[in-house]
């Protein structure tokens, strides 16, 4: 799934603007190799007809993908498969250990006044290192021979406390004791960094169940606004599954971990930057992590599974944007039916049923739709469910092998595990029985007349759960007895033939 990179045509959500809406992912690929030059230089990964590099990934939609390595930090980047996030390759990317700054930053993004975007993160063993991660606008012209520009995010030039930048949003990660400090850029200072700091710490009394450590694995989500009112976006808990509408204030960001949504202040989400240099609604159309020098600097981190949209919408990290899922009797069936916004390397899907809610087995293969970009609609009918209450769950397949679960629903059948449903069908001089097997095995479908004298009687081979079958019948019209018998149980229905 991660491999490609998937967009939405739609219309913009602000009325002021028609635009396409993109959403996208970005991943490493499969490939492993050190990806820094031999010394300080950057390399691109999009392909301008010219200029690709042969193992790290390019993005489809004209995105670029660039890495700029310090003087001390030849290797600084490499692509491996090692650590536990995202699946096949991700960047492991080491701090210069002396002078200079090393980047990795994805440019020339159709970007509007609001971004979302999410990324993993995991950091390594170390003792010290000072990464930063920006949002904000690159304005300037790429030059594909030196893969360089004239902003902080396409060249060397660091992001700092005393400068204008163009950002909206600064995070600062300072490892110290195995332990990392988050910060977040709040003002314009003075040049005297050392006397006024112009960061604010992430305070951890507001946010007690949020730290960075060593080992530890992140999920980071981040909704910047920088449109001159306040701008609103949805997000679905996974455990609840209630959907929240949260409001951002203008120019300012969100910002959540592993679900979790920090505080800037008490009962204040909203993380301002005064010092940037963006005009409220400038497009939002770069993103770079930075790895500042220091002379001790020996700590990694991993990254990987980029998603991005140029609106306000929950990230969803699955290679498939479920949209709705439920199930519903159908006469003696039950319809299985779910629809999706967008996919991606999607296979196929697997239905799954339960009698219990918790011990699942797949029924049905359903052919997935690669990669759309417009809605698609799926249903499956269950032409033999479980007597009662069965739970249905659906299964979604990468064509990579990887897979991912959706919720659980509930759906009773219209037919009890007792029901019996005798149909006279005399065109065909036949009977037709529909009813429920409790369990696989032989059962008995007799037809009687009003006396209980048997008539015809056959038995039938049943697979547990709902069954038709037809037994031959061609007596005279008149009013009969239809007869079932299963697990010592006799069920009975009168009809007219």
């Amino acid at each position: 799934m991660k491999r490609q990179l998937l967009l939405i045509s739609a219309f913009a959500l602000f009325g002021f603007n028609v635009q396409a809406q993109n959403y996208w992912k970005y991943g490493f690929g499969s490939a492993t190799g050190n990806l820094s030059p031999s010394s300080a230089a950057g390399l691109a990964s999009s392909d301008d007809g010219s200029h690709v590099h042969s193992i790290l990934a390019a993005p489809q939609d004209q995105q670029i993908a660039r890495i700029w390595t310090g003087n001390s930090n030849v290797s600084g980047f490499t692509l491996v498969n090692t650590g536990t996030i995202g699946s096949g390759s991700r960047l492991l990317f080491k701090t210069p250990s002396t002078t200079s700054t090393s980047k990795f930053s994805i440019l020339n993004i159709a970007g509007t006044s609001v971004m979302s975007i999410g990324f993993k993160m995991k950091f390594q063993a170390g003792t010290a290192a000072d990464y930063r991660f920006v949002v904000g606008r690159d304005a300037s012209t790429f030059n594909w021979t030196t893969a360089s520009g004239g902003t902080q995010f396409s060249n060397n030039i660091n992001f700092n406390d005393v400068n204008a930048q163009p950002a909206i949003l600064m995070m600062h990660w300072n490892l110290s004791g195995g332990t990392y400090k988050l910060s977040v850029r709040e003002k314009l200072t003075v040049n005297t960094p050392t006397v006024v700091s112009g960061f604010k710490t992430l305070d951890p009394a507001l946010n007690p169940n949020v730290s960075f450590v060593n080992g530890g694995e992140y999920n980071v989500q981040i909704y910047a606004n920088n449109s001159a009112g306040s701008a609103t976006y949805d997000k679905t808990d996974a455990a609840t599954e209630i959907t929240t509408t949260y409001s951002i204030a203008p120019q300012s960001s969100h910002i959540w971990v592993n679900g979790i949504r920090l505080l800037y202040d008490t009962n204040n989400y909203d993380f301002f930057d005064v010092g940037n240099n963006l005009a409220a609604g400038a497009a939002l159309n770069a993103f770079v992590f930075l790895g500042y020098n220091a002379t001790s600097n020996d700590a990694q981190v991993y990254f990987d599974d980029f998603i991005y949209a140029n609106y306000l919408t929950d990230l969803v990290p699955l290679p498939i944007k479920l949209t709705s899922f439920n199930a519903v009797p159908s006469g003696n069936k039950v319809k299985v039916n779910w629809a999706t916004a967008t996919e991606t390397n999607n296979s196929h899907f697997e239905i799954l049923r339960s009698e219990n809610g918790s011990e699942f087995n797949a029924i049905a293969t359903v052919k997935g739709g690669g990669d759309t970009q417009t809605e698609q609609l799926y249903s499956y009918m269950d032409q033999n469910p479980l007597a009662g209450t069965s739970y249905y769950q659906l299964k979604q397949v990468d064509f990579d092998g990887n897979s991912s679960l959706s919720k659980v629903v509930a759906v009773k059948s219209l037919l009890e595990k007792t029901a019996l449903n005798v149909i006279a069908k005399p065109n065909q001089q036949a009977v037709e029985f529909a009813f429920m097997a409790e369990n696989s095995g032989t059962v008995t479908i007799k037809v009687l007349d009003l006396s209980g004298k048997k008539l015809v009687e056959q038995n039938i081979r049943v697979v547990k759960g709902q069954q038709v079958a037809q037994l031959p019948f061609n007596l005279p019209k008149g009013l009969y007895i239809g007869s079932l018998q299963q697990s010592g149980v006799s069920s009975s229905q009168k009809f007219i033939f």
